[in-house]
């Protein structure tokens, strides 16, 4: 083989090294954060399990309607005339069916945490206080979190 036809060669395996590398580093991240934060029974995990799945069928067109106001949304924002009246009334829109499901969430959660022995709630408090009180919209290491605890800054 040539000199040039080895140096490719090599540089298509060192990035294809790479490629895997930052694929595999992705979902490995990806699965730190969607790894259940606390252990808790088997029943429990079950009753957990089919309680979030009943709560997303049902909150599925909750989820829909939000998908219609953020493309309405967008829709005003994107016009050639900005119009301040319905760009108030569309953020207001989407603001109060995100209370919508928040609260439905919490509900379901309540119902959980009525079945859950006392033990099971204290590992359970942190994440739900959190997850009512926080900024959702970055992820726990981005907000300045420990995973199952407080921010330490404060």
């Amino acid at each position: 083989m040539t000199k040039r036809i080895k140096i490719i060669f090599t540089l298509s395996v060192l990035l294809n090294i790479l490629l895997a590398g930052v694929v595999a580093g992705h979902f490995i991240q990806k699965d730190r954060y969607h790894r259940p934060p606390m252990e808790l029974d088997q029943q429990t995990r079950e009753k957990m399990k089919a309680s979030f799945e009943k709560s997303r069928e049902e909150m599925r067109e909750f989820f829909q309607e939000m998908r219609k106001q953020r493309d309405a949304l967008d829709e005003i924002i994107s016009a050639p005339e900005f119009d301040r009246a319905a760009y108030d009334t569309a953020v207001s829109d989407i603001l109060e069916s995100k209370g919508e499901i928040v609260r439905k969430k919490a509900v379901m959660m309540g119902g959980m945490l009525s079945d859950m022995s006392v033990e099971e709630r204290r590992k359970m408090a942190p994440f739900i206080v959190r997850g009512l009180t926080s900024d959702r919209s970055k992820p726990p290491h981005k907000r300045g979190q420990e995973r199952g605890g407080r921010n330490p800054e404060k």
